[in-house]
């Protein structure tokens, strides 16, 4: 089996040896590869859902589903951008120890 991770039109070509001999069958543009469209959906619970924690380190759950496969995940304090990616932890309940950013109440809201 091969995995295509590009979009794109390919040629398959196909290779057989036996007694007989060997032969190429090659089949121009037999697979066309649509980019993925639909974005992953998930959850995320900060401090066991809670509203509010006057802590500012926090225990994150987080639950994600892609029907291509979830393989990385990337958090932020704020909206800036994700440049620490990460692999998904393979369980979802209690994934992640995390320090919030310094707020007055470290609201917990997710986004």
């Amino acid at each position: 089996m091969h995995t295509y991770w590009v979009p794109g039109v390919y040629t398959v070509t196909l290779d057989v040896f036996g007694p007989g001999g060997w032969t190429t069958l090659d089949k121009d543009g037999y697979v066309a590869v649509a980019p993925d469209t639909v974005p992953p959906t998930g959850t995320l619970t900060i401090a066991g859902g809670a509203s509010v924690t006057r802590s500012p380190t926090v225990t994150l759950s987080i639950t994600a589903t892609d029907a291509l496969g979830m393989a990385d995940m990337c958090l932020v304090n704020d909206a800036g951008p994700c440049t620490q990616w990460s692999h998904l932890p393979s369980r979802a309940s209690g994934c992640c120890h995390w320090r919030m950013a310094r707020t007055p109440s470290y609201a917990t809201s997710a986004t």
